[in-house]
């Protein structure tokens, strides 16, 4: 479970900081109804800023700023400028980085206070603290290689990969270690269609054998 601690000031104490400073990210994680106790809370604390929250601090951040000059010939007389979205691939990778740097944190009940209301880091006290943008959990990770029904991992088992290539979409990584199969097939499609007078089109069939390959 991740949190994405808000663009506040936040009032650290102890290393703790407040539950409602963070956004949850449950979608690979359980749901707050699942969780028990303290951790239950504070899932339903943070679940209720998601929608505020959200990818908006990080989408700032990447914000870029593109213009447009008028003008005879160019001349740039008068330029117009706004800011944009980052492509979704280059928010992606700034989401992994965050993810692999996220801080593992615990849930802290205050004193007269049933509900958790702060989160403590689990590192050692030389470990930094989080920035307003960086990310934090209160539960590990699933182990996304094998499947279990009870975190709700699907595993990597039958997932088409890249035999290629080096990210995360390469059969080296995608299948843990497991090793692919590789499943050969004709692959057919219409080509080179012409459109002849009046009034049909006529293609030819081609055909080439490829291969895929999929996690054992």
């Amino acid at each position: 479970m991740l949190c994405l601690s808000h663009r506040v000031p936040l009032n650290f104490c102890q290393r703790r900081w407040n539950c409602h400073h963070c956004l949850v990210t449950m979608k690979h994680n359980h749901h707050p109804d699942s969780a028990h106790g303290e951790t239950a809370s504070c899932l339903r604390v943070l679940s209720k800023f998601m929608l505020d929250l959200g990818l908006k601090p990080i989408l700032e951040e990447n914000m870029k700023l593109e213009c447009k000059c008028h003008g005879v010939s160019g001349s740039c007389t008068t330029k117009t400028c706004w800011t944009t979205l980052p492509q979704f691939r280059e928010l992606g990778y700034v989401l992994k980085d965050k993810y692999n740097e996220a801080v593992h944190v615990e849930p802290v009940r205050a004193s007269r206070n049933k509900r958790p209301t702060f989160l403590k880091i689990k590192k050692p006290l030389s470990y930094r603290k989080p920035m307003d943008t960086d990310l934090v959990y209160i539960e590990k990770s699933p182990n996304y290689c094998e499947e279990d029904p009870v975190t709700g991992s699907v595993g990597t088992q039958g997932r088409a990969c890249n035999k290629t290539a080096p990210q995360a979409s390469g059969c080296d990584l995608m299948c843990c270690g497991r090793g692919y199969n590789t499943h050969q097939y004709a692959r057919v499609w219409q080509c080179n269609c012409k459109f002849h007078w009046c009034c049909y089109v006529k293609c030819n069939t081609c055909s080439e054998r490829t291969e895929v390959y999929t996690c054992k």
